[in-house]
């Protein structure tokens, strides 16, 4: 028996996002919290950046990063189609933490790290174009973020720090 694609629409409480965001999956609504959560716990091990506004995800990239990495298909359109489901990033969020098993998604978090990895640089490549010439600071997260996905250490001396203030160190992919 095959299973039935339903659509999910994904939630943040805090968001001004119009349009529709959400996810047309076959997983369950367990599967897909899961998954979620294990997308925002591994971006909040990687380093807090410029472009990253809030402790959780926005909408549109978790409907890009679970099309991406569960191969869900990402629907982001105006209007309000009807539902299946709700999934609310923010309620999402608080699943997001050290202890929990992660391993029924079977997303390996180095995959998770470099999928985020190249949402980060399109946001910081958009960032910079707005500003002419750009913010060296800007500039240098930029180079940061390119050297982070191509899999170089981050040094200690850059000082960055996750969402949790904890040192990053290291290779993250």
């Amino acid at each position: 028996m095959k299973t039935q694609n339903r659509l999910v629409r994904i939630v943040e409480r805090h968001s001004n996002i119009q349009q529709f965001v959400g996810v047309e999956t076959t997983m369950t609504d367990d599967g897909l919290n899961l998954a979620a959560a294990h997308i925002q716990y591994v971006r909040n091990q990687l380093p807090l950046m410029l472009i990253q506004h809030n402790d959780t995800m926005d909408t549109p990239d978790m409907a890009h990063a679970l099309s991406r990495l569960c191969g869900c298909k990402a629907i982001i359109e105006d209007g309000k189609p009807t539902h299946d489901a709700e999934l609310d990033l923010f309620e999402n969020w608080n699943c997001a933490h050290e202890g929990v098993d992660f391993s029924s998604t079977k997303l390996d978090p180095r995959k998770i790290a470099a999928v985020l990895f190249e949402d980060f640089i399109k946001q910081a490549k958009e960032i910079m174009a707005k500003k002419s010439p750009p913010d060296p600071k800007q500039v240098l997260e930029y180079e940061q973020l390119m050297a982070m996905s191509q899999g170089k250490p981050v040094l200690p001396e850059w000082g960055l720090e996750s969402i949790f203030e904890r040192p990053v160190v290291g290779v993250l992919i």
